[in-house]
C-alpha cells in the first residue's frame, strides 16, 4: 500500500499484547481531543511494578556513555537501572525545568513519566500528521512540556552524539521525506520502515533530553499507521534494564553502520 493509499485509508487500531493494555479495535476521536478506545500502554505502565514499565518506555539516551555521574538516570526509582535516584538533579537541568520541587532523579523521573502518560492518552497522529518535521516538535513537547521548559524545542548545543546543531532542522525535515518515499515505494518491510525511521531520529539526537522515549513513541505510531502490531521494545527479555541498555545501544550502533537486523529485532522482542 503506497502512502497516499494509507493516508486515505484510516488505520485500524490493533488488539492489545497483553492484559494490562487498553483494548482497542479502532480510533474513536472524543471532541475533547482524547481518543477512547486507542491501544496505549499507559496501564501496563502505571498499573505493573515499575520494573517491567521502566524496561519498556525508560530506555532513555542509551546512546551516551555510561557515566553514572552524568547520565539522567530516570528508571531509577526501585534502584533498578544506572545511578541513584536520591542523586539530586544538576543546577544546569534546575534551570530547565518548571517543577520548582523537583530535587532528585527520582522525582524527575516520575514528573516526566506522569507527563508522557498524559501525552499518550491524547488522540494519535494519523500518518500525514507523524511525518511532519512540526509534529515531531508537538509530540516532543506534549511529552515533556509540563517539565522542561525547553520541550518541543531542537537543541543549540553540541553533544557527544548526534549531529551539529546548525543541521538539526534539516535532518528532521529529510527523514519524514524519505519515510514517505520508504512508503510510496515499499522500500523496506513495515517493521523495517518503522525501525529505520526511529533510528534516524535518535540518531540525528534533536533534543537535549527525551530523545530516545521521543522516538519510541514516534516509532510506534508509525507502524500501527502502515498496519503493524506495536512494538515491544524489550519487554520480553527477562533481563535487568541495565542490560537491556546494553542490547539497545548494541542494536543502535549495528544500526549506524547499515544493519537494522538486531534494532528490528530489539523491537520485536
Amino acid at each position: 500500500m503506497t502512502y497516499a493509499e494509507l493516508v486515505e485509508t484510516p488505520a485500524q487500531r490493533l488488539q492489545p499484547l497483553g492484559a494490562n493494555q487498553i483494548k482497542t479495535s479502532a480510533r474513536q476521536d472524543k471532541p475533547d481531543g482524547s481518543v477512547e478506545g486507542h491501544e496505549l500502554e499507559v496501564r501496563q505502565l502505571a498499573d505493573e511494578p515499575l520494573e517491567r514499565g521502566r524496561a519498556v518506555v525508560c530506555l532513555e539516551d542509551l546512546r551516551r556513555p555510561h557515566d553514572r555521574s552524568t547520565v539522567p538516570t530516570h528508571c531509577d526509582t526501585n534502584g533498578e537501572g544506572s545511578g541513584d535516584g536520591h542523586t539530586e538533579v544538576s543546577e544546569e537541568d534546575r534551570q530547565g525545568l518548571l517543577p520548582s520541587h523537583i530535587a532528585t532523579r527520582a522525582e524527575l523521573y516520575e514528573a516526566e513519566q506522569r507527563n508522557i502518560l498524559d501525552a499518550l492518552s491524547r488522540r494519535p497522529p494519523r500518518l500525514t500528521e507523524l511525518l511532519d518535521d512540526k509534529y515531531l516538535r508537538d509530540l516532543h513537547r506534549s511529552m515533556f512540556g509540563q517539565v522542561w521548559r525547553w520541550a518541543g524545542t531542537y537543541r543549540t548545543t553540541e553533544t557527544n552524539i548526534g549531529i551539529d546543531p546548525a543541521n538539526i532542522a534539516g535532518a528532521v525535515v529529510d527523514l519524514v521525506a524519505d519515510a514517505r518515499a520508504w512508503i510510496d515505494y515499499e522500500t523496506y518491510p513495515a517493521d523495517e520502515i518503522a525501525v529505520r525511521f526511529h533510528h534516524r531520529l535518535v540518531a540525528v539526537h534533536p533534543f537535549a533530553n527525551g530523545n530516545g522515549r521521543h522516538g519510541r513513541v514516534a516509532g510506534d505510531y508509525l507502524i500501527a499507521e502502515l498496519g503493524g502490531t506495536p512494538f515491544t521494545w524489550g519487554r520480553g527479555l527477562s533481563m535487568s534494564t541495565e542490560d537491556l541498555r546494553t542490547a539497545y545501544r548494541t542494536a543502535l550502533h549495528a544500526a549506524d553502520g547499515g544493519d537494522l537486523a538486531s534494532l528490528v529485532a530489539f523491537a520485536r522482542s
